[in-house]
């Protein structure tokens, strides 16, 4: 799979949870704007439609923040960063074990 395709397939499934979450989103609005003649209802259902918006809201600022310092364009460099990390880990453990067998053969004589 080259990465047009896989740019694509991306983009596809994100517009779909997009979509599906856009929907419950709308739902919610609409339960809100049917109950705006019931005063008991318009009470309980502001407390979830703020909390909606203010997550929503912040949650757009968050993804804006990191379209913006460019989280988004090199995604796989953290994971070959983390590697080659851990391979230099594992050559100074190697080091490190050879140089107390060394020590421990000299406490022997």
């Amino acid at each position: 799979m080259n990465k047009a395709q896989q740019v694509r397939r991306v983009t596809i499934f994100t517009t779909f949870v997009i979509f599906l979450a856009a929907i419950g989103f709308v739902f919610k609005i609409w339960e809100f704007v049917r109950s705006l003649g019931d005063a008991d209802a318009v009470g309980f259902a502001i407390v979830p439609l703020s909390s909606y918006f203010l997550t929503g809201f912040g949650f757009l600022l968050l993804l804006i923040w990191a379209a913006g310092r460019g989280m988004f364009r090199d995604v796989e460099a953290p994971k070959w960063r983390m590697m080659e990390m851990e391979h230099q880990y594992a050559l100074e453990e190697d080091e490190d074990e050879s140089d107390d067998w060394c020590l421990s053969e000299e406490d022997e004589t």
